[in-house]
């Protein structure tokens, strides 16, 4: 910025070279603030010095959904090598059916989400298991792999053990929302219900979005029908 301030000083007015730096002057202010723009975030795991915005790795968030929650629309959040299971946040869909379970990362916002080394050593891991009794009860917590948003994208992690209503593994907001380089393996949609469990459990591995050059295995989705019967409960998986 000084050379330009440098070489556009005292030039005439009306001459050539003064317009031309004026022009200069105008563009490199305009890629300036595009640059200021976007920013990344880094994330570890094993970080030792975790600080807000965590814009170095020396500062990086220890969990995803802090650095998430630090991005605005259009950064991108890097996530080294490790076993995300900590952080999360309510999200709740509305539709087809209501959904209140936990998510382990929540993306509001049109950011990148991406791993550094890819999906077979970076992942993002839910919570819980196939047992209607502790869920009904609330011994067993039930959270979601990832929550994306409109114009989010998730690239390179293993998402796995995701249990909720809709989207096991993820949850995407629209077919903007994308999802690529993945292997969603082990998630679960499931519904607890008395009666009618319509509509049912949907999207055990993914919800929605565009999904590219991943992988699915192992998912399911499945509804539970809860009827008392002699002042109990009795659980029937369908």
């Amino acid at each position: 910025m000084k050379a330009i301030k440098e070489l556009c000083t005292n030039q005439p007015a009306p001459t050539t070279r003064s317009v031309k730096c004026k022009l200069g002057v105008a563009a490199f202010l305009v890629l300036a603030t595009v640059s200021g723009m976007a920013e990344t975030r880094y994330v570890n795991v094993n970080s030792p010095t975790p600080v807000a915005p965590f814009l170095t790795w020396k500062t990086a968030a220890t969990n995803i959904q802090d650095a998430v929650d630090a991005a605005s629309a259009g950064d991108e959040v890097v996530v080294t090598n490790g076993v995300y299971q900590l952080g999360g946040e309510e999200w709740r869909a509305t539709t087809p059916s209501p959904d209140y379970r936990l998510t382990r990362v929540v993306v509001t916002n049109a950011i990148t989400l991406r791993s550094v080394n890819g999906p077979t050593v970076t992942f993002i891991q839910g919570e819980g298991e196939d047992n209607p009794y502790h869920i009904f009860y609330g011994t067993t917590e039930l959270i979601r792999c990832v929550y994306l948003a409109h114009d989010a994208r998730l690239i390179g992690f293993t998402l796995t053990n995701g249990w909720s209503d809709l989207g096991g593994g993820v949850y995407c907001e629209s077919t903007n929302s994308a999802v690529s380089n993945c292997i969603i393996a082990g998630n679960h949609a499931y519904r607890m219900c008395s009666g009618d469990c319509l509509p049912g459990p949907m999207g055990g591995g993914v919800y929605g979005g565009t999904l590219k050059n991943s992988t699915l295995v192992g998912n399911s989705a499945f509804p539970t029908v809860i009827a008392e019967i002699d002042n109990g409960l009795y659980f029937l998986t369908a």
